[in-house]
């Protein structure tokens, strides 16, 4: 028996030397399978492309391609385009033909192709109109394609019948009668035209002709345009007061208006204008907006994409308030000022990116959002106000700017998934609960004492450690109690 004990302890001991070196033997070849498992094929960023007789060329770009891989660059006809052996398509004359990229990487060969169609350059009025009624104005916009270094210039044929601005393409209707409208390039000859008749008396009533000119409302002395009713400002700007299109689900603010012979920027959105206007999805808003009123869209609901101009500085209270379809939203530079309850009630937003130039935050602007996950504030931020992020449960990340001096009372009130916060040096008072049932279990105070309120850490039961300075350890553990850790860190 012993010997059938010695002879089987043998065997395991020689099994046990064989499986590593057959593990060791086998595993680089399934790690290398993987790899090249995992290593995506090399392919031209773009399928097709068009070019101009005369315009720019294109240079080929690549999506996961090796930095030591050797591509070679074909044209299926060289009388449309030709390719150098670094990738520059450049177009000879009008037609399509394919440039195929071959490519060896790694010891693998693949072969990616663009379709290439080259046009004659041309211009092209892009907003046409067939008729305006004396008075009115109207501003035709143009684009070039294929064009380089145009000078474009608009004309009418016949002046008396209608003023065209030739820089603008602003045309204010004189008298009845018909003219042709031209769009050139002064440089390449290439123009294009149309044909508008001038009456004396609209056919159409104020609704209808507001659609493509802005017309004064008989009634109220606003201005109508696309839906919308403005109000002029001053002898530059207007503000937009009301809406006539009841269904109106995708709203884009225009940067300036033309009536008269004058344009008008668009500078502010009055309070409540758009406020519960359920069919509204999509906004973008002009870039001379400076100013969004309070309530201006608030309780949207099925408002799901924002898009925000340059010009805008402030954004007042409540003005997205129940706008509960938001997911995301970015808050261009140059804005200022962020209202009380802003985003209150925006149940899916989960990301918000804020602008450096942001100095004030409003009172509860989170309030129930949710959704929230993560939000940075910018340096020039000095108070978080009272209730800032009340029920954000998402809120898992916080990064507060350097410049924050004060946290207000319930700041993060029931934020149940932040579970750690670095307090910035220069805090000096943190308010009563604000704190309040959050998941936080590490804490880092500044190297200073900050103000403390009343009861802070709240129902904060997971709460076990407290990061301090040798100098202020003391002062923390009197102020908060002995119940907790504290470490004490450079």
């Amino acid at each position: 028996m012993g010997k059938r004990i010695k002879s089987f302890s043998l065997l395991l001991f020689v099994l046990t030397m064989v499986m590593p070196l057959s593990t060791a033997v086998l595993q680089p070849q399934k790690v290398l399978a993987a790899k090249r498992q995992a290593v995506s094929a090399p392919e031209l960023s773009v399928k097709s492309k068009t070019l101009y007789v005369g315009g720019s060329s294109y240079r080929v770009a690549f999506k996961n391609l090796a930095a030591d891989a050797r591509v070679i660059y074909l044209s299926s006809d060289k009388n449309v385009v030709t390719v150098t052996e670094k990738g520059l398509i450049r177009p000879v004359a009008k037609g399509k033909a394919t440039v195929t990229a071959k490519i060896t990487q790694g010891n693998e060969n693949y072969t990616s192709e663009i379709s290439i169609t080259v046009k004659e350059p041309y211009v092209k009025i892009t907003n046409p109109v067939e008729e305006l009624a004396v008075g009115d104005t109207y501003c035709f916009e143009g684009k070039t394609y294929g064009l380089k270094k145009p000078s474009m210039s608009w004309s009418v044929s016949d002046p008396s019948l209608a003023a065209l601005d030739e820089k603008t393409g602003i045309l204010t209707a004189l008298d009845a009668g018909k003219v042709r409208i031209t769009f050139r390039d002064e440089v390449s000859g290439k123009s294009k035209s149309i044909t508008l008749a001038i009456t004396k008396t609209p056919d159409q009533d104020e609704e209808e002709r507001a659609k493509k000119v802005v017309v004064e409302d008989g009634q109220t002395g606003y201005l109508m345009y696309q839906g919308l009713y403005y109000e002029i400002l001053d002898k530059e700007s207007v503000g937009i007061v009301d809406y006539y299109d009841l269904e109106i689900s995708m709203l884009t603010i225009p940067d300036t208006i033309f009536y008269r012979g004058k344009a008008y920027r668009v500078t502010e959105i009055y309070e409540d204008v758009f406020s519960c206007c359920y069919d509204l999805k999509k906004l973008v808003v002009g870039n001379n907006v400076r100013v969004l009123g309070e309530n201006a869209f608030n309780g949207c609901s099925a408002l799901s994409e924002v898009v925000l101009g340059d010009g805008l500085r402030e954004i007042r209270g409540h003005v997205f308030e129940g706008c509960e379809s938001l997911e995301k939203i970015s808050i261009p530079e140059g804005v200022t000022t962020l209202g009380e309850e802003v985003f209150c009630g925006c149940t899916a937003l989960s990301h918000i990116t804020l602008p450096e130039t942001l100095t004030l935050l409003g009172d509860s602007m989170f309030f129930d959002c949710n959704s929230l996950v993560q939000v940075r504030i910018p340096a020039a931020v000095e108070t978080i106000p009272y209730g800032l992020f009340t029920n954000c449960d998402a809120l898992s990340q916080v990064e507060l700017g350097e410049g924050v001096l004060v946290i207000e009372p319930e700041a993060f009130w029931a934020c149940e998934s932040l579970k750690e916060i670095t307090l910035p040096k220069g805090l000096v008072f943190i308010g009563d609960h604000a704190f309040y049932n959050c998941a936080l279990n590490v804490i880092s105070f500044p190297d200073r004492k900050v103000s403390i309120g009343e009861n802070i850490f709240d129902f904060c039961d997971e709460l076990a450690l407290i990061r301090v300075t040798k100098g202020t350890a003391d002062y923390y553990e009197a102020a908060l109690g002995d119940w907790y850790d504290y470490e004490v860190v450079e």
